[in-house]
Protein backbone atom coordinates (compact mmCIF):
# COMPACT_ATOMS: atom_id res chain seq x y z
CA UNK A 1 0.00 0.00 0.00
CA UNK A 2 1.94 3.75 -1.11
CA UNK A 3 1.17 6.60 0.68
CA UNK A 4 -0.88 9.09 -0.32
CA UNK A 5 -0.19 12.80 -1.26
CA UNK A 6 -0.71 14.01 2.46
CA UNK A 7 1.15 11.27 3.40
CA UNK A 8 3.97 11.83 1.55
CA UNK A 9 4.06 15.35 2.43
CA UNK A 10 3.82 14.34 6.24
CA UNK A 11 7.27 12.27 5.67
CA UNK A 12 8.81 14.99 3.51
CA UNK A 13 8.23 17.07 6.47
CA UNK A 14 9.29 15.38 9.38
CA UNK A 15 12.21 14.31 7.26
CA UNK A 16 12.86 17.85 7.08
CA UNK A 17 12.88 18.93 10.68
CA UNK A 18 15.24 15.78 11.11
CA UNK A 19 17.34 17.39 8.97
CA UNK A 20 17.08 20.88 10.72
CA UNK A 21 17.96 19.03 14.29
CA UNK A 22 21.18 17.29 12.80
CA UNK A 23 22.20 20.75 11.13
CA UNK A 24 21.38 23.44 13.42
CA UNK A 25 20.75 21.82 17.12
CA UNK A 26 23.77 19.30 17.01
CA UNK A 27 26.48 21.81 15.54
CA UNK A 28 29.40 22.43 17.74
CA UNK A 29 29.97 26.20 16.38
CA UNK A 30 26.08 26.73 16.65
CA UNK A 31 25.70 25.39 20.29
CA UNK A 32 29.04 27.44 21.09
CA UNK A 33 27.19 30.67 19.98
CA UNK A 34 24.44 29.89 21.94
CA UNK A 35 26.16 29.41 24.89
CA UNK A 36 27.62 32.73 24.83
CA UNK A 37 24.04 34.36 25.17
CA UNK A 38 22.95 32.19 28.22
CA UNK A 39 23.63 34.01 31.32
CA UNK A 40 24.85 30.41 32.87
CA UNK A 41 26.39 32.13 36.32
CA UNK A 42 23.02 33.80 36.87
CA UNK A 43 20.93 30.57 35.94
CA UNK A 44 22.88 27.94 38.17
CA UNK A 45 22.83 30.65 40.72
CA UNK A 46 18.99 31.20 40.95
CA UNK A 47 18.68 27.29 40.30
CA UNK A 48 21.00 26.05 43.49
CA UNK A 49 18.59 28.89 45.77
CA UNK A 50 15.70 27.09 44.70
CA UNK A 51 17.25 23.26 44.57
CA UNK A 52 17.84 24.56 47.83
CA UNK A 53 14.75 25.80 49.42
CA UNK A 54 12.65 23.09 47.47
CA UNK A 55 9.58 21.80 49.17
CA UNK A 56 8.51 18.20 49.26
CA UNK A 57 6.67 17.86 46.24
CA UNK A 58 9.99 19.22 44.37
CA UNK A 59 11.76 16.57 45.84
CA UNK A 60 12.00 14.67 42.94
CA UNK A 61 13.49 17.45 40.85
CA UNK A 62 17.48 17.24 40.95
CA UNK A 63 19.61 20.55 40.55
CA UNK A 64 19.34 19.48 36.44
CA UNK A 65 15.97 19.85 36.35
CA UNK A 66 16.13 23.61 38.51
CA UNK A 67 18.94 24.74 35.84
CA UNK A 68 16.13 24.03 32.77
CA UNK A 69 13.41 25.48 34.82
CA UNK A 70 15.60 28.69 35.07
CA UNK A 71 16.20 28.63 30.94
CA UNK A 72 12.92 28.27 30.59
CA UNK A 73 11.71 31.20 32.67
CA UNK A 74 14.86 33.32 31.42
CA UNK A 75 14.07 32.79 27.47
CA UNK A 76 10.33 33.29 28.28
CA UNK A 77 10.89 36.55 30.57
CA UNK A 78 13.99 38.15 29.84
CA UNK A 79 15.46 36.66 26.01
CA UNK A 80 12.83 36.45 23.65
CA UNK A 81 10.05 38.32 22.36
CA UNK A 82 6.38 37.84 21.21
CA UNK A 83 5.20 39.80 18.23
CA UNK A 84 1.67 40.14 16.92
CA UNK A 85 2.70 43.24 14.78
CA UNK A 86 5.65 45.07 15.23
CA UNK A 87 6.00 49.02 16.23
CA UNK A 88 7.22 51.14 13.26
CA UNK A 89 10.77 51.48 12.74
CA UNK A 90 10.04 55.01 11.33
CA UNK A 91 7.70 56.52 13.86
CA UNK A 92 7.13 54.31 16.50
CA UNK A 93 3.37 54.05 15.38
CA UNK A 94 1.21 50.94 15.39
CA UNK A 95 1.23 49.06 12.56
CA UNK A 96 -1.23 46.19 10.70
CA UNK A 97 -0.42 42.91 8.73
CA UNK A 98 -0.60 43.73 5.40
CA UNK A 99 0.35 40.61 3.60
CA UNK A 100 3.33 39.09 2.89
CA UNK A 101 6.62 40.28 1.10
CA UNK A 102 9.33 38.59 -0.96
CA UNK A 103 12.14 37.89 0.63
CA UNK A 104 15.65 39.47 -0.53
CA UNK A 105 19.32 37.31 -0.24
CA UNK A 106 20.05 38.54 3.65
CA UNK A 107 16.55 37.17 4.52
CA UNK A 108 16.74 33.98 2.32
CA UNK A 109 20.27 33.39 3.54
CA UNK A 110 18.92 32.72 7.24
CA UNK A 111 15.89 30.73 6.16
CA UNK A 112 13.00 33.44 6.03
CA UNK A 113 10.97 32.20 2.90
CA UNK A 114 7.88 34.33 4.40
CA UNK A 115 8.65 37.77 5.51
CA UNK A 116 5.44 39.70 6.66
CA UNK A 117 4.54 43.18 6.16
CA UNK A 118 3.72 45.24 8.57
CA UNK A 119 2.20 48.64 7.18
CA UNK A 120 2.06 51.70 9.83
CA UNK A 121 -1.40 53.41 9.82
CA UNK A 122 0.00 56.60 10.66
CA UNK A 123 3.00 56.98 8.44
CA UNK A 124 2.81 54.39 5.82
CA UNK A 125 6.47 52.97 5.95
CA UNK A 126 6.57 49.11 5.36
CA UNK A 127 8.04 47.35 8.15
CA UNK A 128 9.92 44.19 7.02
CA UNK A 129 8.91 41.21 9.28
CA UNK A 130 10.82 38.07 7.90
CA UNK A 131 10.24 34.93 9.41
CA UNK A 132 14.24 33.58 10.15
CA UNK A 133 14.18 29.51 10.32
CA UNK A 134 17.79 30.40 11.30
CA UNK A 135 18.54 29.51 14.81
CA UNK A 136 21.21 31.12 15.15
CA UNK A 137 19.84 34.27 13.55
CA UNK A 138 16.62 34.55 15.85
CA UNK A 139 19.76 34.53 18.68
CA UNK A 140 20.32 37.96 17.41
CA UNK A 141 16.43 38.95 16.19
CA UNK A 142 14.94 37.59 19.46
CA UNK A 143 11.86 37.95 18.30
CA UNK A 144 8.93 36.17 16.41
CA UNK A 145 5.59 33.31 17.24
CA UNK A 146 6.03 29.77 18.48
CA UNK A 147 7.83 28.19 15.60
CA UNK A 148 10.95 30.78 16.67
CA UNK A 149 10.24 30.34 19.99
CA UNK A 150 10.51 26.65 20.08
CA UNK A 151 13.26 26.89 17.20
CA UNK A 152 15.92 29.30 18.96
CA UNK A 153 15.21 27.74 22.32
CA UNK A 154 15.15 24.12 21.51
CA UNK A 155 18.78 25.39 20.28
CA UNK A 156 19.81 26.96 23.67
CA UNK A 157 18.63 23.79 25.16
CA UNK A 158 20.85 21.56 23.64
CA UNK A 159 23.78 23.89 23.90
CA UNK A 160 23.53 23.42 27.35
CA UNK A 161 23.62 19.54 27.23
CA UNK A 162 19.99 18.87 27.68
CA UNK A 163 18.50 15.94 25.98
CA UNK A 164 16.01 17.99 24.04
CA UNK A 165 12.98 17.33 21.15
CA UNK A 166 11.55 19.88 18.96
CA UNK A 167 7.56 19.09 18.99
CA UNK A 168 5.16 19.67 15.94
CA UNK A 169 1.95 20.08 16.39
CA UNK A 170 -0.36 19.76 13.24
CA UNK A 171 -3.11 22.14 15.30
CA UNK A 172 -0.89 25.00 14.49
CA UNK A 173 1.83 25.14 17.77
CA UNK A 174 5.39 23.85 18.54
CA UNK A 175 6.68 23.47 22.05
CA UNK A 176 9.99 21.07 23.23
CA UNK A 177 10.06 18.27 25.42
CA UNK A 178 13.10 17.36 27.82
CA UNK A 179 14.52 13.85 28.83
CA UNK A 180 14.26 14.25 32.72
CA UNK A 181 16.58 11.33 34.62
CA UNK A 182 14.55 12.41 37.89
CA UNK A 183 11.18 12.67 37.04
CA UNK A 184 10.96 9.28 36.17
CA UNK A 185 13.45 8.45 32.95
CA UNK A 186 10.66 9.99 30.78
CA UNK A 187 10.45 12.78 28.17
CA UNK A 188 8.73 16.16 30.01
CA UNK A 189 6.55 19.01 27.90
CA UNK A 190 8.19 22.07 27.98
CA UNK A 191 6.68 25.02 26.28
CA UNK A 192 9.05 28.28 26.32
CA UNK A 193 5.82 30.25 24.67
CA UNK A 194 3.72 29.92 27.92
CA UNK A 195 6.90 29.04 30.24
CA UNK A 196 5.36 25.75 31.15
CA UNK A 197 6.87 22.74 32.12
CA UNK A 198 4.99 18.87 32.92
CA UNK A 199 1.98 20.11 32.12
CA UNK A 200 1.24 17.92 28.60
CA UNK A 201 -2.67 18.55 29.19
CA UNK A 202 -2.12 21.95 28.93
CA UNK A 203 -3.42 22.22 25.20
CA UNK A 204 -6.46 19.59 25.70
CA UNK A 205 -7.29 20.77 29.24
CA UNK A 206 -6.45 24.74 29.13
CA UNK A 207 -6.62 25.86 25.47
CA UNK A 208 -9.15 23.27 24.83
CA UNK A 209 -7.57 22.48 21.53
CA UNK A 210 -8.50 19.53 19.08
CA UNK A 211 -5.42 17.87 19.16
CA UNK A 212 -5.20 15.42 16.19
CA UNK A 213 -1.32 14.72 15.36
CA UNK A 214 1.64 15.52 17.21
CA UNK A 215 5.19 14.53 16.59
CA UNK A 216 8.15 14.69 18.56
CA UNK A 217 11.57 15.36 16.35
CA UNK A 218 15.39 15.23 17.40
CA UNK A 219 18.51 13.59 15.54
CA UNK A 220 17.93 10.26 16.79
CA UNK A 221 14.16 9.68 16.78
CA UNK A 222 11.16 10.71 15.03
CA UNK A 223 7.60 9.67 17.25
CA UNK A 224 3.65 9.99 17.01
CA UNK A 225 3.39 11.55 20.43
CA UNK A 226 -0.55 12.53 20.70
CA UNK A 227 -1.24 10.23 22.74
CA UNK A 228 0.87 12.08 25.39
CA UNK A 229 -0.77 15.63 25.18
CA UNK A 230 -4.63 13.91 25.51
CA UNK A 231 -6.41 11.86 28.04
CA UNK A 232 -9.86 11.12 26.06
CA UNK A 233 -8.24 9.27 23.13
CA UNK A 234 -11.15 7.92 22.24
CA UNK A 235 -12.17 11.45 20.96
CA UNK A 236 -8.86 11.47 19.56
CA UNK A 237 -9.13 8.97 17.88
CA UNK A 238 -12.01 10.32 15.79
CA UNK A 239 -10.21 13.24 14.98
CA UNK A 240 -7.43 11.36 13.45
CA UNK A 241 -8.74 11.38 9.67
CA UNK A 242 -6.13 13.23 8.02
CA UNK A 243 -3.83 9.96 7.42
CA UNK A 244 -4.15 6.23 7.70
CA UNK A 245 -3.02 5.21 11.50
CA UNK A 246 -1.18 2.32 9.63
CA UNK A 247 0.47 4.81 7.48
CA UNK A 248 1.52 7.11 10.27
CA UNK A 249 3.40 4.08 11.90
CA UNK A 250 5.16 3.51 8.09
CA UNK A 251 5.92 7.02 8.28
CA UNK A 252 7.53 7.39 11.27
CA UNK A 253 9.91 4.17 10.67
CA UNK A 254 10.58 5.13 6.93
CA UNK A 255 12.19 8.87 8.44
CA UNK A 256 13.39 6.48 11.68
CA UNK A 257 15.00 4.06 9.02
CA UNK A 258 17.28 6.97 7.68
CA UNK A 259 18.13 7.96 10.90
CA UNK A 260 19.72 5.34 11.61
CA UNK A 261 21.70 4.72 8.43
CA UNK A 262 22.79 8.20 9.14
CA UNK A 263 23.59 6.85 12.65
CA UNK A 264 25.44 3.81 11.82
CA UNK A 265 26.93 1.55 14.59
CA UNK A 266 24.88 3.59 17.13
CA UNK A 267 24.17 1.35 20.13
CA UNK A 268 20.08 1.91 19.85
CA UNK A 269 19.69 -0.22 23.14
CA UNK A 270 19.05 2.93 25.56
CA UNK A 271 16.73 4.21 22.55
CA UNK A 272 14.85 1.28 22.29
CA UNK A 273 13.79 1.23 25.78
CA UNK A 274 12.81 4.86 26.23
CA UNK A 275 10.66 4.21 23.50
CA UNK A 276 9.04 1.02 24.97
CA UNK A 277 8.68 3.60 28.16
CA UNK A 278 7.01 6.25 25.95
CA UNK A 279 4.01 3.44 24.78
CA UNK A 280 3.33 1.90 28.32
CA UNK A 281 3.09 6.40 29.24
CA UNK A 282 0.87 6.52 26.07
CA UNK A 283 -1.90 3.48 27.55
CA UNK A 284 -1.46 4.67 31.03
CA UNK A 285 -2.81 8.37 29.71
CA UNK A 286 -5.84 7.12 28.34
CA UNK A 287 -8.88 7.69 30.67
CA UNK A 288 -10.67 3.94 29.51
CA UNK A 289 -7.20 1.77 30.04
CA UNK A 290 -6.56 3.53 33.85
CA UNK A 291 -8.67 2.86 36.38
CA UNK A 292 -7.73 6.20 38.53
CA UNK A 293 -8.55 8.18 35.72
CA UNK A 294 -11.99 6.67 35.78
CA UNK A 295 -12.92 7.49 39.05
CA UNK A 296 -11.31 11.20 38.88
CA UNK A 297 -12.22 13.86 37.44
CA UNK A 298 -9.61 15.29 35.52
CA UNK A 299 -8.11 17.88 37.33
CA UNK A 300 -7.37 20.90 34.61
CA UNK A 301 -6.26 23.15 37.84
CA UNK A 302 -3.27 25.29 36.92
CA UNK A 303 -3.99 25.04 33.02
CA UNK A 304 -5.40 28.57 32.22
CA UNK A 305 -6.00 29.60 28.49
CA UNK A 306 -3.26 30.39 25.66
CA UNK A 307 -1.15 33.47 27.47
CA UNK A 308 0.57 34.79 24.62
CA UNK A 309 -0.69 36.83 21.39
CA UNK A 310 -3.30 38.92 21.16
CA UNK A 311 -6.70 38.47 23.15
CA UNK A 312 -8.58 39.03 19.70
CA UNK A 313 -6.16 36.57 18.36
CA UNK A 314 -6.53 33.86 20.51
CA UNK A 315 -9.90 34.57 20.43
CA UNK A 316 -10.34 33.77 17.03
CA UNK A 317 -8.43 30.71 17.71
CA UNK A 318 -10.84 29.16 20.60
CA UNK A 319 -7.54 29.11 22.72
CA UNK A 320 -8.60 31.66 25.24
CA UNK A 321 -9.36 28.60 27.54
CA UNK A 322 -12.55 28.41 29.67
CA UNK A 323 -12.68 30.58 32.78
CA UNK A 324 -16.55 30.42 33.72
CA UNK A 325 -16.30 27.22 36.18
CA UNK A 326 -16.24 28.18 39.57
CA UNK A 327 -12.84 26.61 41.38
CA UNK A 328 -13.82 28.48 44.78
CA UNK A 329 -11.80 26.47 47.86
CA UNK A 330 -10.30 26.86 50.90
CA UNK A 331 -6.71 25.48 51.10
CA UNK A 332 -5.38 24.76 54.82
CA UNK A 333 -1.72 24.33 54.37
CA UNK A 334 -0.72 24.29 57.80
CA UNK A 335 2.27 26.15 57.18
CA UNK A 336 3.31 28.11 60.28
CA UNK A 337 6.01 30.27 60.39
CA UNK A 338 7.44 29.44 63.70
CA UNK A 339 9.37 32.20 66.20
CA UNK A 340 12.24 30.78 67.75
CA UNK A 341 14.05 33.22 70.31
CA UNK A 342 17.63 33.16 70.71
CA UNK A 343 18.27 31.93 73.48
CA UNK A 344 19.44 33.95 76.78
CA UNK A 345 17.13 36.62 75.10
CA UNK A 346 13.95 38.85 76.70
CA UNK A 347 12.93 40.50 73.30
CA UNK A 348 13.81 40.25 69.65
CA UNK A 349 12.33 40.72 66.48
CA UNK A 350 10.51 38.29 63.70
CA UNK A 351 11.20 39.32 59.94
CA UNK A 352 9.16 38.27 56.83
CA UNK A 353 9.29 39.28 53.53
CA UNK A 354 8.23 38.04 50.02
CA UNK A 355 9.37 38.52 46.87
CA UNK A 356 7.05 37.76 44.08
CA UNK A 357 9.51 38.02 41.24
CA UNK A 358 11.46 35.43 42.62
CA UNK A 359 8.83 33.62 44.03
CA UNK A 360 10.58 33.46 47.28
CA UNK A 361 10.14 33.99 50.86
CA UNK A 362 13.14 35.17 53.24
CA UNK A 363 12.20 34.60 57.48
CA UNK A 364 14.37 35.03 60.64
CA UNK A 365 13.57 35.31 63.92
CA UNK A 366 16.88 36.73 65.65
CA UNK A 367 17.87 39.56 67.33
CA UNK A 368 19.85 41.12 64.91
CA UNK A 369 17.03 42.05 61.92
CA UNK A 370 19.63 42.07 59.35
CA UNK A 371 19.99 38.22 59.44
CA UNK A 372 17.89 36.38 57.48
CA UNK A 373 18.25 32.65 58.30
CA UNK A 374 15.76 30.91 56.22
CA UNK A 375 14.50 31.38 52.64
CA UNK A 376 11.37 29.25 51.75
CA UNK A 377 10.53 28.83 47.78
CA UNK A 378 7.04 29.34 46.48
CA UNK A 379 4.10 31.79 47.54
CA UNK A 380 1.88 28.99 48.50
CA UNK A 381 4.47 26.80 50.65
CA UNK A 382 4.43 29.64 53.20
CA UNK A 383 0.66 29.94 53.20
CA UNK A 384 -1.70 29.35 56.57
CA UNK A 385 -4.89 29.58 54.38
CA UNK A 386 -5.56 30.43 50.31
CA UNK A 387 -9.05 30.42 48.30
CA UNK A 388 -8.74 31.15 44.83
CA UNK A 389 -5.49 32.45 45.01
CA UNK A 390 -2.33 31.80 42.33
CA UNK A 391 0.72 33.84 41.18
CA UNK A 392 0.25 35.82 38.18
CA UNK A 393 2.61 36.22 35.42
CA UNK A 394 1.87 39.01 32.98
CA UNK A 395 4.26 38.39 29.75
CA UNK A 396 2.98 41.07 27.79
CA UNK A 397 3.66 43.79 30.63
CA UNK A 398 5.92 42.04 32.01
CA UNK A 399 4.62 42.15 36.03
CA UNK A 400 4.58 39.87 38.61
CA UNK A 401 1.43 39.99 41.29
CA UNK A 402 -0.44 37.65 43.53
CA UNK A 403 -4.97 37.38 42.35
CA UNK A 404 -7.84 35.78 42.10
CA UNK A 405 -7.88 32.50 40.20
CA UNK A 406 -9.28 32.91 36.52
CA UNK A 407 -11.99 30.49 37.37
CA UNK A 408 -13.44 32.84 39.90
CA UNK A 409 -17.14 34.22 38.90
CA UNK A 410 -18.10 37.86 39.38
CA UNK A 411 -18.40 38.72 43.14
CA UNK A 412 -16.40 35.73 44.26
CA UNK A 413 -13.64 36.54 46.86
CA UNK A 414 -9.70 35.76 46.79
CA UNK A 415 -8.79 34.69 50.80
CA UNK A 416 -4.89 34.16 51.69
CA UNK A 417 -3.32 34.44 55.05
CA UNK A 418 -0.01 33.82 56.56
CA UNK A 419 0.27 32.10 60.28
CA UNK A 420 3.37 33.22 63.24
CA UNK A 421 3.82 31.30 66.28
CA UNK A 422 6.02 31.51 69.07
CA UNK A 423 6.97 28.41 71.19
CA UNK A 424 4.46 26.73 73.05
CA UNK A 425 6.60 26.19 76.03
CA UNK A 426 8.32 29.51 76.25
CA UNK A 427 7.05 32.73 78.44
CA UNK A 428 7.22 34.44 75.17
CA UNK A 429 4.56 36.93 73.81
CA UNK A 430 4.04 39.09 70.83
CA UNK A 431 4.18 43.05 71.60
CA UNK A 432 3.74 44.31 68.23
CA UNK A 433 3.59 44.33 64.64
CA UNK A 434 4.76 46.46 61.74
CA UNK A 435 2.98 45.32 58.47
CA UNK A 436 3.87 46.99 54.68
CA UNK A 437 1.67 45.82 52.06
CA UNK A 438 1.93 46.77 48.71
CA UNK A 439 -1.09 45.91 46.27
CA UNK A 440 -2.51 47.45 43.19
CA UNK A 441 -6.17 48.17 42.13
CA UNK A 442 -8.36 48.81 39.02
CA UNK A 443 -11.96 49.35 38.37
CA UNK A 444 -13.46 48.48 41.62
CA UNK A 445 -11.43 46.30 42.62
CA UNK A 446 -10.21 46.17 46.92
CA UNK A 447 -7.81 44.18 48.91
CA UNK A 448 -8.87 44.41 52.85
CA UNK A 449 -6.91 43.18 55.29
CA UNK A 450 -7.25 42.02 58.71
CA UNK A 451 -5.08 41.05 61.57
CA UNK A 452 -6.35 38.62 64.39
CA UNK A 453 -5.33 36.11 67.38
CA UNK A 454 -5.77 32.45 67.68
CA UNK A 455 -5.26 31.20 71.35
CA UNK A 456 -3.28 28.03 71.76
CA UNK A 457 -6.10 26.84 74.46
CA UNK A 458 -9.00 26.70 72.16
CA UNK A 459 -7.95 27.37 68.93
CA UNK A 460 -10.41 30.47 68.51
CA UNK A 461 -9.54 33.49 66.41
CA UNK A 462 -10.47 37.03 67.47
CA UNK A 463 -10.18 39.81 65.28
CA UNK A 464 -7.54 42.19 65.98
CA UNK A 465 -7.64 45.33 63.47
CA UNK A 466 -9.02 45.83 60.45
CA UNK A 467 -6.76 47.75 58.04
CA UNK A 468 -7.20 50.58 55.43
CA UNK A 469 -8.88 48.81 52.44
CA UNK A 470 -8.65 51.53 50.08
CA UNK A 471 -4.96 51.77 49.97
CA UNK A 472 -2.24 50.11 47.93
CA UNK A 473 0.35 51.05 50.39
CA UNK A 474 0.04 50.06 53.96
CA UNK A 475 2.14 50.85 56.41
CA UNK A 476 0.31 50.59 60.03
CA UNK A 477 1.75 49.40 63.46
CA UNK A 478 -0.74 47.29 65.42
CA UNK A 479 -0.06 46.73 69.25
CA UNK A 480 -0.35 43.55 69.69
CA UNK A 481 0.11 43.44 73.84
CA UNK A 482 -2.88 42.12 74.88
CA UNK A 483 -2.96 39.02 73.34
CA UNK A 484 -0.60 36.85 75.32
CA UNK A 485 -0.84 32.99 74.42
CA UNK A 486 -1.87 33.73 70.66
CA UNK A 487 -1.05 32.74 67.43
CA UNK A 488 -1.16 35.94 65.08
CA UNK A 489 -2.83 35.69 61.26
CA UNK A 490 -2.61 38.05 58.76
CA UNK A 491 -4.85 37.59 56.31
CA UNK A 492 -6.07 39.15 52.80
CA UNK A 493 -9.07 39.42 50.77
CA UNK A 494 -9.23 40.19 47.45
CA UNK A 495 -12.77 41.68 45.89
CA UNK A 496 -14.12 43.58 43.24
CA UNK A 497 -13.48 44.31 39.48
CA UNK A 498 -15.31 44.50 36.22
CA UNK A 499 -15.64 42.11 33.06
CA UNK A 500 -13.90 39.28 31.45
CA UNK A 501 -10.80 39.87 33.65
CA UNK A 502 -12.25 41.37 37.27
CA UNK A 503 -10.35 38.27 39.21
CA UNK A 504 -6.68 40.56 38.01
CA UNK A 505 -8.08 43.54 39.33
CA UNK A 506 -6.80 43.20 42.79
CA UNK A 507 -3.28 42.53 42.87
CA UNK A 508 -1.22 41.99 45.45
CA UNK A 509 2.79 42.65 45.85
CA UNK A 510 2.90 43.59 41.95
CA UNK A 511 6.17 44.37 40.57
CA UNK A 512 8.19 44.00 37.76
CA UNK A 513 9.25 40.78 36.62
CA UNK A 514 12.85 41.42 35.88
CA UNK A 515 13.75 45.08 38.36
CA UNK A 516 12.38 43.78 41.54
CA UNK A 517 11.59 46.30 44.33
CA UNK A 518 11.72 46.62 47.96
CA UNK A 519 10.00 43.41 49.14
CA UNK A 520 6.01 44.48 48.73
CA UNK A 521 5.15 42.23 51.96
CA UNK A 522 7.13 43.17 54.88
CA UNK A 523 6.09 41.80 58.53
CA UNK A 524 7.72 42.61 61.62
CA UNK A 525 6.68 41.40 64.54
CA UNK A 526 7.93 42.12 68.01
CA UNK A 527 8.24 39.82 70.67
CA UNK A 528 9.30 39.58 74.79
CA UNK A 529 8.97 37.71 77.64
CA UNK A 530 5.41 37.66 79.19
Amino acid sequence: MSLSGSELDLQQTLERQWQHSVQKYEDESNKKKARETVPLVQLTTNAQRKFLNRNEKDKRGSIKEFLFLELLRWFKLEFFQWVDTLACDGCGGKTQNRGMLGPNNEELRYGAGRVENHLCSKCGFTNRFPRYNCPVRLLTSRRGRCGEWANCFVLLSRALNFETRYVLDETDHVWAEVFSESLGNRWTHADPCENAFDKPLLYEKGWKKKLTYVFSISALQVLDVTWRYSQDHAQLRNRRTKYREAMVVRITENVNDKIRAHNYGLDWSKITLRLITEYVEFLNNDAKLNARLKEEKWDSSGLQGRTTGSVQWRKERGELGDCSTSGSRIESNSNVFQIEPPPDATRGVANLTYNPGEDLYSFNSCVDEGLTSSSLYGWENGVYQSQNIFRKEEFDWKMVYLCRNPECRVGEKGVISWKFSLPTTSAFKFDQALIKCHSKLYENANVSLRVSSVRKADKKESLIEELDSDAEQVSHTIDLSSVADCSVILTATLSGGRGDVHWQHAQLFREAINQPSQNPLHIKLHYSHS
